[in-house]
């Protein structure tokens, strides 16, 4: 009897257990993050084409300097590089010497053809820049007790862009003499250009002379103001 009560109890728990009992869930596990002790890497798609390095851009060569182009100055003057010529030597002959006074000195000459040439010479400014004022002169035997001396003044210079001057001023054994000269364009390299020929009767008995001339220059030369363009010198005839 009692085994026959018992298949009955047993049936039924059979039944319960394959319905389910309610009982604990299984924990979840969470999905695993990144940063905490595990490393991620994520792989770019196959289809993705690796990204090129930035082409360095060449560095720009510096510009060329140039300088600046020469400016007109005072009385159209125009601005140029500072060059002073090499000065030639003395000059004389063999019945004097010629000497340069405080402002100026002597520099060498080709006398002139023809005529007795007693004396010549050269008496030069000096304005620290390459442009200046030259004197040439000559005496020339005209007779037994008469002679005559030639002055030719010239301007030494690069390009150079003047007007006419007034005022100027030659002088001669203490006797002063005004002169003008004509308008001096020169666009050249370095010359010398004849501005003003000056001459005198001498007396054979009295060659020995001071010379000085006080040309009006009124603008600028080589960034440097030049009023006036002077020079002095003295002959003594022996």
């Amino acid at each position: 009897m009692k085994k026959a009560a018992l298949i009955p109890a047993l049936l039924l728990l059979l039944a319960l257990s394959a319905c389910g009992l309610p009982g604990k869930a299984s924990p979840t596990p969470e999905p695993t993050q990144p940063g905490r002790g595990e490393t991620v890497t994520t792989a770019p798609p196959a289809s993705a084409e690796p990204t090129a390095e930035p082409t360095p851009k060449p560095t720009p060569a510096p510009a060329p300097t140039f300088e600046p182009a020469p400016d007109s100055g005072e009385a159209g003057i125009v601005t140029i590089p500072e060059a002073t010529p090499e000065p030639g030597g003395t000059s004389g002959d063999a019945s004097g010497s010629t000497s340069g006074g405080a402002s100026g000195g002597s520099t060498s000459v080709t006398p002139p053809a023809g005529g007795s040439v007693l004396a010549y010479g050269s008496f030069r400014s000096d304005t620290e820049t390459a442009l200046n004022l030259v004197a040439d002169w000559t005496i020339e035997a005209t007779g037994d007790e008469t002679a005559k001396i030639t002055v030719v003044l010239s301007l030494e210079s690069y390009s150079l862009d003047v007007g006419e001057r007034r005022g100027n001023t030659l002088t001669f054994n203490g006797e002063s003499y005004s002169f003008i000269t004509d308008p001096v364009e020169i666009d050249s390299g370095f010359t010398k250009t004849q501005i003003y020929v000056w001459s005198r009767e001498l007396s054979r008995e009295r060659l020995s002379f001071d010379l000085s001339v006080v040309w009006n220059m009124k603008g600028s030369y080589s960034g440097k103001e030049l009023e006036t363009v002077e020079l002095s010198g003295r002959y003594e005839y022996q």
